[in-house]
């Protein structure tokens, strides 16, 4: 299919620290290149290793990881994509969680249904980068902080700074 210009590094980024063992911590000087938002970067590195362990019938992947990216790149590019998708599907589901927290569940539901056909959150929710990852977070953020401003409170306050946080 068609790619994004920036995709081949999530999923190239994901298989070198898997195939370095530092998974949590950036071994390479080109690793802590990332001027953008890192979740979606973790995301990818959970769908690689996904990916590497259905290969190699086990958990946790290492050795040769690269090697394995190289050669066929098509599968960890879709690992990665079927993670932006779901969180696409999650962009949704907070839009409409959030519209019907607002003006209740028909509102909610149009919302949801409006974010589902909108064509730029599909077009971007196809490519594995992070557009739609902050999507997810800027979604969650709004329900969370409609939320608090109907139910003040301490577990409110951290659902709205969790989202804070994703972004």
């Amino acid at each position: 299919g068609i790619a994004h210009d920036d995709e081949w590094q999530y999923a190239a980024r994901a298989a070198s620290r898997w195939e370095r063992g530092s998974v949590v911590v950036p071994v390479g000087a080109r690793e802590h290149a990332y001027v953008n938002p890192s979740g979606f970067r973790w995301l990818a590195v959970a769908a690689v290793g996904l990916v590497e362990a259905w290969d190699q019938g086990g958990w946790p992947p290492g050795a040769g990881t690269r090697q394995r990216y190289r050669a066929d790149r098509g599968r960890y590019h879709l690992a990665v994509r079927a993670a932006s998708a779901a969180c696409g599907v999650l962009a949704c589901g907070l839009w409409g969680l959030a519209g019907w927290s607002l003006a209740g569940p028909r509102t909610g539901l149009l919302a949801a249904a409006v974010l589902a056909v909108a064509p730029l959150h599909v077009r971007n929710s196809h490519f594995g980068v992070n557009d739609v990852a902050l999507t997810v977070a800027m979604c969650g953020f709004l329900w969370a902080g409609v939320r608090y401003r109907q139910r003040p409170g301490a577990r409110t306050a951290a659902l709205v700074g969790a989202f804070v946080g994703l972004a």
